[in-house]
């Protein structure tokens, strides 16, 4: 059997002075925390990294996000909920953050 591929996925929407990000976490200690774990950490190889200090990829939009989830079978949101609403958030508001599609397969949300 292959390992899960995981992945620490962040979303911040669009404010009056910054665009909306999707970024991707590969911090050296999460890439470890994956591989001890008996996980495979995503490629992250379609999103650049636009700053290689911050260990985070820059997806250039949604779709770039999605096609990247489609690829995951564990997925670590560490978005902060509209209005710090923990409670409330919920796979119907992941979804909706992260702009999923309708009628498509994602691992993660399967599993």
């Amino acid at each position: 059997a292959r390992s899960p591929r995981v992945g620490f996925v962040t979303h911040a929407p669009a404010t009056e002075s910054a665009t909306a990000e999707w970024r991707i976490s590969a911090s050296a200690y999460l890439i470890e925390a994956i591989a001890k774990a008996g996980g495979t950490p995503l490629d992250a190889s379609s999103c650049p990294d636009d700053d290689p200090h911050d260990f985070k990829y820059l997806c250039s939009d949604a779709g770039a996000m999605e096609a990247v989830l489609r690829t995951l079978d564990v997925v670590v949101d560490e978005s902060f909920p509209d209005g710090g609403d923990y409670a409330g958030y919920s796979v119907a508001s992941f979804r909706r953050r992260f702009r999923l599609s309708d009628g498509v397969a994602y691992p993660f949300l399967e599993n």
